[in-house]
């Protein structure tokens, strides 16, 4: 089941997928991220993070409020994954679960178009179940 939220906006904790399938959930809670990325919103964040120095208070701001709480999702998506026994418990750390996010971000910047919908596939079927599934 996915919680309800708003349209252009980043995935809180609360939004997190639980459809049953870790893998289901990792590809959905990066189609959430990767759809505020690709809308005016993201674009807006885009061009603000190419401008202001990463010093500023705004900057600052934004991470403290928009992103850090936002960070343990997917590490919360493998937490059940491993309850369920899809996910090897000892797979687990921060860097696995920054992986996913950090592609997205990654491509997001590097690149002008929206993320397309097959490359966040494979970045879960890919890179992430790999790992934690070996």
């Amino acid at each position: 089941m996915v919680a309800s939220r708003q349209p252009h906006a980043l995935p809180a904790p609360e939004d997190a997928p639980d459809t049953g399938s870790v893998r289901d959930d990792l590809v959905e809670h990066m189609r959430q991220k990767a759809e505020v990325l690709n809308s005016s919103v993201g674009r807006a964040v885009q061009s603000l993070l190419a401008e202001i120095d990463r010093d500023r208070p705004l900057v600052r701001l934004v991470q403290e409020r928009v992103f850090q709480p936002r960070e343990n999702v997917f590490q919360l998506i493998l937490e059940r994954g491993v309850e369920r026994g899809e996910v090897r418990s000892g797979r687990l750390s921060p860097l696995v679960a920054e992986l996913g996010p950090a592609m997205l971000v990654q491509r997001f910047l590097s690149d002008s178009a929206p993320v397309p919908d097959d490359y966040l596939v494979s970045v879960v079927d890919e890179l992430i179940m790999p790992i934690v599934r070996r």
